[in-house]
């Protein structure tokens, strides 16, 4: 029969104590166990993905069982497990009859674990001790966590477990509390390439340190996850180099990455498009581009503010001309739009519009223009004029205008706490048919509400900013400030939200609209703000002396309003 050729994580998976990479404290804990011959009932073996708690475990099962353990502890230095005796060689071809690991994950009910209990009666047959390894124990249900408890409290004296899992916090606290913990850490970063590097050394694989390098940021510390990656940058060209490793990840080389930014902070759209157009920009991974321009940004600004940082000199002309603001742009639009890039399925197109956008963003002093030759047959006469305008600085009176035309449409509209949550809305800029508003930053709870009553408010922001209109909210900005008129004080009081403002003559047309859209409102929160109104009462309280009100002043710095008095038998 032939040999079986298995692949480097399992080829190179650990088999003593001493092969163990990078978790010295955890492997220290069980040779000492091991040295003293003092066991617990049940051993808790946490750590992330592929750091090794699951071949510590079963070399530590078979040190237990090993022939030679009464020579390691008159010996330390004793390699243990021997690997030779006739226990070792059962562990090592996997029908060791006392060494018995289940998966937890499909053996997750409570008959799974009474087996185990009945099982664990019986003595073992060729070792010292019988042990279990639960592997992904996180997985086990609560009332098989619940059967385990008494055995895992008191197992026979020939018998103590071992649970595995990458998520310690599902493990119930009753379980943990009889448990002795070993955490097991990711691997440095160093200690990860010198590993690669001596696995490449004795497959006699061609490799560059600096691809191992890569290779291993891309792993967060897993042995397992650096060896597959290994063994595909293995498969895909002769040497493992930086540029196989860069096409395996599916990454950008610094060259070509430093030759998009030159043209965006260089305001060259047209050339970014073609260039984009060249290099095959959708068959580079879309996440780890947008994480390549964040980290690319961000390495800029600690430049350009003299912070210590180690790049090329290639990446220093790139950003030399350019100051700190220029650079706080492209970082914001990165991150504003870094929830809309996480949730649609076109990634790459959503990426070439933020670099586009960076393009026209330069000091505030480039514009967005229409050219001739595009239709304008969906693109109402406020939208065409609007897209000339600035993407900084003072906004014009047009712009603003349409705002204050979209806040007294929202006004018409019988939903009064849609308005007001408007109505703090800052109105930022109206960019690509994206209108930027900045709310109160204590208000983005109030995120979630907009996005539910979209079906009220956007058609008003369609009919007044055109077809192509989207609503782009931040939460980043401060409340205003409404201060009480009236004297009332030492009266039971209510908050009432400024939603109330005389509302412009509506049309017919305008009234049946509103009609359609006001029932296609949930019927609980239309209730729900009908019965707000009718408790409040027009008795406005003051409450400017800020000593006595404090609790007042709180709620008025969240949400700009009036303190009112409620009548005694509304309170009661």
């Amino acid at each position: 029969m032939s040999e079986i050729k298995l692949n480097l994580a399992r080829k190179w998976r650990s088999r003593t104590f001493d092969e163990v990479v990078g978790q010295d404290l955890p492997i220290r804990m069980l040779k000492n166990s091991l040295y003293l011959d003092h066991y617990f009932p049940v051993y808790l073996f946490s750590g992330q993905r592929g750091c090794g708690k699951t071949t510590a475990a079963r070399i530590f099962a078979g040190a237990v069982n090993c022939h030679k353990l009464a020579d390691f502890q008159k010996n330390p230095k004793e390699i243990i497990p021997c690997l030779a005796c006739k226990s070792c060689l059962a562990m090592k071809e996997g029908n060791h009859p006392d060494f018995i690991e289940i998966d937890a994950a499909s053996h997750t009910g409570v008959d799974n674990v009474r087996q185990i209990i009945d099982a664990a009666a019986f003595m073992p047959l060729l070792g010292r001790k019988k042990i279990y390894l639960i592997d992904e124990a996180h997985m086990l249900s609560k009332a098989a966590f619940n059967a385990f408890l008494k055995i895992l409290e008191e197992p026979p004296a020939s018998v103590f477990f071992i649970l595995a899992t990458t998520d310690p916090h599902k493990i119930i606290e009753t379980v943990k509390s009889r448990c002795f913990q070993v955490f097991f850490r990711a691997l440095e970063s160093q200690a990860l390439v010198k590993h690669l590097a001596y696995v490449c050394q004795h497959e006699e694989i061609p490799y560059e340190p600096e691809a191992l390098e890569l290779l291993v940021k891309q792993t967060e510390g897993s042995v397992r996850d650096a060896l597959n990656l290994l063994e595909q940058v293995r498969f895909t060209a002769r040497r493992v180099d930086k540029h196989a490793v860069l096409t395996v990840l599916g990454h950008l080389d610094e060259e070509r990455l430093f030759t998009i930014f030159d043209k965006v902070l260089n305001s060259q759209p047209a050339a970014l498009l073609v260039y984009l157009q060249e290099i095959c920009f959708e068959s580079f991974s879309a996440p780890i581009l947008w994480r390549a321009c964040i980290d690319f940004v961000r390495t800029a600004l600690w430049y350009t503010y003299e912070v210590t940082v180690q790049v090329s000199e290639q990446f220093k002309e790139i950003v030399a001309n350019h100051n700190v603001e220029t650079l706080r742009s492209c970082l914001q639009l990165l991150y504003t739009n870094e929830p809309l890039f996480l949730k649609t399925r076109n990634q790459h197109q959503v990426l070439e519009y933020v670099l586009l956008q960076m393009c026209t963003s330069k000091n505030g002093s480039s514009k967005i223009t229409i050219r001739e030759n595009v239709p304008k047959k969906n693109t109402s006469p406020q939208t065409a004029a609007l897209l000339s305008i600035p993407t900084q600085g003072t906004l014009p009176e047009s712009t603003s205008h349409e705002w204050q035309t979209f806040l007294q449409k929202i006004s018409a509209l019988d939903d009064p706490l849609v308005f007001s949550i408007f109505k703090q809305g800052e109105f930022k800029s109206f960019q690509d048919g994206v209108i930027i508003v900045s709310f109160p930053q204590n208000n983005s709870f109030f995120g979630d509400l907009l996005e539910n009553t979209k079906n009220v408010w956007n058609p008003k922001l369609i009919e007044v900013f055109g077809d192509l209109a989207k609503l782009n909210s931040i939460f980043d900005g401060q409340a205003k400030q409404i201060t009480p008129t009236s004297q009332h004080v030492g009266k039971v009081v209510h908050f009432k939200p400024n939603f109330e403002q005389k509302s412009p003559p509506v049309t017919q047309k305008e009234n049946l609209e509103r009609k359609q859209v006001v029932s296609s409102r949930p019927p609980v929160q239309k209730s729900f703000e009908k019965k707000l109104v009718k408790k409040i009462q027009e008795s406005p309280i003051d409450v400017s002396d800020e000593a006595t009100w404090k609790k007042a002043h709180i709620i008025l710095k969240a949400f700009p309003g009036t303190i009112v008095e409620i009548p005694k038998d509304e309170h009661a």
